[in-house]
């Protein structure tokens, strides 16, 4: 195992015990925190001891840990295996999300939300996955094998770190300065990309590792115009990308577009999608492959957009 290679920053405080006993606590933590699937598994990662080990010997300091994992992991089986490197940090991440991010976004007073939005996100807490509020589940998943397989470089797991520190700053800004709860969710969606984008199999490579080092360790002020820029683009993109999703879907369609992108949708944009999706039908005339359409579907959002918005070009 790997874990002499992999950093573990020394911190003034252990995240990772302060996140068990708030879990722990019937006072401070709402019970469907404790119920969630997703959440358990968030904390699973969220500390730096296999559960087998946790099982076999556990030590005094630990016996928060065990008194949440173990109920969890006798009930369900968890995929992979806790990161050392990396559990201080979702333990953080999580911290934030129960105490800071979730309080905000779901109190009536948080502007630009509605009380339909409020409750989807309710709802996606209790039940979902693969949003920014289960970043470390995600990131446990996506890493397991190739810690267990001595694959995973030290370098990596450090610009996780800084991508996960990027996501809780940027949040705690927002609240600080009253940001419209539609805002704050775009910001930690557009933060929990770049997480994905760091763990996932497209990024596998030293040399870019060492490029994001060079640019991060320059002490020139961040161009705050470009960050903007990218930002907007971003938003552009995943809204004509959210059209599909919508068209197929209805109102079952991704997380980020029920929460971010219900009320701008075209419904003109809509109809066309729904009228070429129709076309696919066996009992259409000159009828295609669903493929086929979808491929149409995606060509007419690209030039809508003026641009191509996935991943491949039709």
């Amino acid at each position: 195992m790997a874990d002499a290679s992999l950093p573990v920053v020394a911190r003034d405080r252990d995240f990772t015990s302060e996140l068990f006993k708030f879990i722990l606590d019937d006072d401070l933590c709402p019970a469907w925190i404790r119920d969630s699937r997703p959440y358990t598994e968030c904390a699973y990662f969220a500390q730096p001891v296999p559960f087998a080990q946790l099982r076999a010997e556990v030590p005094s300091e630990n016996w928060l840990i065990k008194g949440l994992i173990e109920p969890i992991f006798n009930r369900r089986k968890i995929d992979g295996v806790p990161i050392p490197g990396l559990a201080q940090i979702h333990a953080e991440h999580l911290l934030c999300v129960f105490q800071e991010i979730l309080p905000y976004l779901l109190k009536p007073s948080t502007p630009e939300l509605t009380e339909a939005s409020r409750k989807a996100i309710f709802a996606d807490l209790s039940f979902a996955a693969g949003s920014p509020f289960y970043a470390p589940q995600v990131v446990g998943w996506l890493l397991s094998k190739r810690y267990e397989a001595d694959l995973l470089r030290s370098g990596q797991v450090r610009l996780i770190e800084v991508a996960f520190r990027a996501l809780i700053a940027e949040a705690r800004c927002l609240i600080r300065n009253a940001a419209g709860g539609e805002e704050i969710l775009e910001s930690l969606w557009q933060d929990y990309e770049l997480i994905v984008f760091l763990v996932e199999g497209r990024f596998r490579s030293e040399r870019l590792e060492v490029s994001i080092w060079k640019y991060l360790e320059e002490r020139e002020p961040v161009n705050l115009a470009l960050v903007g820029a990218i930002r907007e683009r971003t938003v552009k993109v995943e809204l004509i990308r959210a059209h599909l999703n919508q068209s197929t879907r209805g109102s079952k369609g991704a997380t980020r577009d029920i929460h971010i992108m219900h009320h701008r949708y075209d419904e003109k944009v809509l109809s066309e999608l729904q009228q070429l999706l129709a076309l696919s039908d066996a009992s259409s005339p000159n009828h295609e492959s669903y493929s086929t359409y979808q491929l149409r579907r995606k060509e007419y959002l690209n030039n809508l957009a003026g641009e191509s918005c996935f991943d491949r070009k039709p």
